[in-house]
């Protein structure tokens, strides 16, 4: 089985749209560290957060997890590892 393990960075605006992303520390592996990216640009834009939370924007770092066994799809994760 294949992991790769990255942090990514990214900030949402006021109405939950993805602003910028960017990888903190990367896997070692740009196509994991590419895909990674592209899950941030295909969930925008995410729920708005609250009024009285969101000023300016809000910046968040979360951990990303890919895993892959054998001839499947990889398989990715994104605040936790699933067991």
């Amino acid at each position: 089985m294949q992991r790769a393990e990255l942090v990514v960075s990214f900030v949402l605006d006021r109405i939950g749209h993805v602003v910028s992303k960017r990888i903190v520390k990367g896997s070692g592996d740009s196509a994991f560290d590419a895909a990674a990216l592209d899950m941030l640009q295909r969930s925008d834009p995410v729920p708005a957060p609250p009024p009285l939370v969101a000023d300016e924007g809000l910046t968040f770092s979360l951990p990303v997890i890919f895993q892959v066994k054998g001839n499947e799809t990889a398989t990715g994760s994104v605040g936790h590892n699933p067991r």
